[in-house]
């Protein structure tokens, strides 16, 4: 009889790690994936990105003109600009703020510049629900 309990004994044991062993696997490698915080989901819209950005300096201002073709009604235009100093920041990341909003009617927007600055811009339609598209083309000018 003595014989029936070791082997119960370690028949039960090896059963406890096998089980232990198998949910320790199922939880490292039962994954989804890629594991990261959470993020906001942002919509975009493909067809709204203005198109053929365009600029003209006007003594030391800056004339930005553009079409889209989007064909779903949008809120208006975000207007992102960046700002380096040309002596200081040569190789600096380029880093957007949205400056302005026009509403959906205007395809145009002025911005006085001062001198000794790199700047870019770029434009978003943003549509209902707060939709926005993808960025336009950049412009860069260095204003000497």
């Amino acid at each position: 009889m003595r014989n029936y309990t070791k082997i119960f004994k370690i028949f039960n044991l090896v059963f406890t790690l096998l089980v232990f062993g198998a949910l320790l696997f199922g939880l490292v490698f039962s994954g989804c994936g890629k594991k990261c915080p959470p993020e906001i989901i942002k919509k975009s819209v493909k067809k709204l990105a203005p198109v053929n950005l365009k600029y003209q300096i006007q003594g030391s201002n800056i004339l930005l003109q553009w079409k889209s073709d989007y064909q779903q009604k949008i809120d208006g235009f975000g207007i992102f600009m960046a700002k380096q100093n040309i002596k200081e920041c040569q190789g600096c990341p380029v880093v957007f703020e949205r400056i302005d909003y026009l509403p959906p009617e205007l395809n145009q927007y002025k911005k006085e510049l001062k001198k000794g600055y790199r700047y870019f811009f770029k434009i978003k339609t943003v549509s209902t629900n707060n939709i926005s598209s993808k960025d336009s083309e950049t412009v860069e000018i260095e204003f000497k």
